[in-house]
């Protein structure tokens, strides 16, 4: 699975073959559909709580 933003030469490898590609749509912060919507961030995983540390 590939999200659209690795190829082989940034792993150092001759192929990389991936078994789906996911194209997920990304926007400035401030631009941000779900901060606008007043959806809290998930600080439980992945890198929410460094966003909002940035803050």
């Amino acid at each position: 699975m590939t999200r659209g933003n690795v190829r082989a030469v940034d792993l150092g490898v001759e192929n990389f073959i991936f078994s789906d590609e996911v194209l997920l749509p990304s926007w400035p912060a401030d631009d941000c559909p779900l901060c606008q919507a007043g959806v809290p961030v998930n600080v439980r995983y992945a890198h929410g709580s460094e966003f909002v540390g940035r803050a």
